[in-house]
């Protein structure tokens, strides 16, 4: 159920698309990693673009660009009343065609195994709101 509902709220052309997740299992069993599987967005993040480029600095165009895709982001998630508490530089990725692409949405709802089952947490990132 959790991972449901944080992949309901990713099928938008300006959030990066969460496939599924899966536990690596430790051989000690104290080291176990939860594995998030999402699009792959292979430009980066927006601050390693602004870090690549000489000037530190991007173009007027390129900034309103930016903006405008992350806003339009937003406006989808608001619309599901979903609230991003994390916008920064490092969670705008871009894809290898410049699709802007809001991250870290998929800490939404995470599933967590722990030894006596099965839960459900819900991270800072993002909040649900009634």
């Amino acid at each position: 159920m959790c991972f449901a509902l944080a992949s309901q709220y990713s099928h938008h052309r300006n959030i990066a698309t969460y496939y599924g997740a899966f536990i690596r299992k430790s051989i000690n069993g104290k080291d176990d990693q939860l594995w998030l599987v999402m699009e792959f967005c292979g430009a980066g993040s927006i601050t390693e673009l602004i870090k690549a480029i000489r000037s530190n600095s991007l173009s007027v165009e390129w900034i309103a660009y930016v903006c405008r895709e992350i806003l339009r982001g937003l406006a989808h998630l608001h619309g599901n009343r979903v609230i991003h508490r994390d916008i920064k530089g490092q969670n705008v990725l871009l894809t290898d065609n410049a699709e802007v692409k809001l991250g870290e949405l998929i800490f939404f709802y995470v599933m967590v195994i722990i030894n006596t089952g099965v839960g459900c947490v819900t991270a800072t990132v993002i909040n649900h709101y009634q």
